[in-house]
């Protein structure tokens, strides 16, 4: 079975007893779709953005208007 923390939201993976799976309670399983839809973009560009600096560090010079001068 695999887990998400609700406060560390990492996946954690492992077996359950039957007496621990009756326990368990699901929080909010219904998906909402009336978030802020300009913070999603903001964050889809960020993270974009960090994707494209671990392959190209100089990516910031490449899209950017200003000229890296020589020194």
């Amino acid at each position: 079975m695999g887990l998400v923390g609700t406060l560390s939201e990492k996946l954690r993976r492992g077996n359950l007893k039957a007496s621990e799976l009756e326990a368990l309670t699901i929080i909010d399983s219904a998906k909402t779709f009336d978030a802020d839809g300009r913070l999603l973009r903001l964050g889809l560009q960020a993270y974009a953005l960090g994707i494209a600096y671990e392959f190209d560090p100089f990516f910031c010079l490449s899209i950017s208007r200003v000229d890296p001068l020589p020194h």
